[in-house]
């Protein structure tokens, strides 16, 4: 079961969705990230996601209950040639929940990454072999949405296929629609699938999301969504008197995931 819980933090994170910007209200906006060198953007990040653990052979399911709070912080760092960016982001600070009992024990990451962002949304280390933004990352609730190429206007929907950093033969699907612009401010509803396949474990994802952005500032004001993670893998599980005899047994996980991504001042 622990190894399923380890499995648990990174699947409920991948629903992971994200910041989309926008131009000028009208019959049609370019979306498009905007950074100033210097500036720093931070979010607040919550997520509550609440399952069962059901293993073949044990009549009561395992419950999980667990409770992510994050401050994320995006800097620009240099405007680059073509419309890029270079960025850091990290977790200013976090807690973590289980069972609405704070974990022992945890401690937000420190790491800073650096990325080079286009402004159609694309990411790339900053040197050859550098880190990714990863989908199990709580820095990915406020990013890695990839933008359409032209302008598009209300009623307009888009799709891409993202690979996951960690396995590239892995595509998350997202498709997004833009339902309204008023008082500058775009409103995007997002959808993402994607099938869960690693090592042993196999499954899906699935989670809607709803966005909106300051057409003027070309940043995230809030977003919010659901989504839902069914993971299955096989566990070794005590059988008889002896603890030490173990048999492999089918293990299903189901989680329901609720999110939001505000803006600080």
């Amino acid at each position: 079961m622990k190894y399923m819980a380890k499995i648990a933090v990174p699947a409920l994170i991948c629903l992971l969705f994200c910041i989309q910007t926008a131009g000028a209200q009208g019959d049609s906006v370019r979306l498009a990230y905007r950074f100033a060198p210097g500036e720093t953007t931070r979010y607040l990040v919550n997520m509550h996601a609440v399952g069962d653990e059901v293993v073949e052979g044990i009549p009561t399911p395992r419950h999980y209950d667990i409770e992510m709070s994050s401050i994320v912080r995006v800097r620009c760092l240099e405007s680059l040639a073509s419309g890029k960016y270079k960025v850091a982001v990290d977790i200013e600070s976090g807690s973590l929940k289980s069972d609405g009992k704070t974990a022992e024990g945890y401690t937000a990451s420190t790491n800073v990454k650096t990325f080079i962002i286009t402004s159609d949304g694309r990411f790339a280390p900053e040197k050859e072999g550098g880190p990714a933004l990863s989908f199990g990352s709580v820095e990915s609730m406020v990013f890695l949405t990839v933008f359409p190429s032209e302008p598009i206007s209300i009623g307009s929907s888009w799709e891409d296929d993202i690979p996951l950093p960690q396995n590239p033969s892995i595509k998350v699907k997202l498709v997004y629609s833009l339902v309204d612009i008023r008082q500058r401010v775009a409103s995007i509803q997002q959808k993402i699938s994607t099938p869960i396949a690693s090592g042993i474990s196999k499954g899906s994802q699935s989670g809607n999301s709803n966005v909106r952005i300051d057409l003027d500032s070309g940043k995230l004001i809030s977003s919010s969504g659901t989504g839902r993670s069914v993971i299955m893998g096989i566990i070794n599980v005590s059988s008889g008197a002896n603890a030490q005899n173990t048999k492999p047994s089918v293990s299903t996980l189901t989680l329901d995931t609720k999110y939001s991504v505000d803006r600080l001042p």
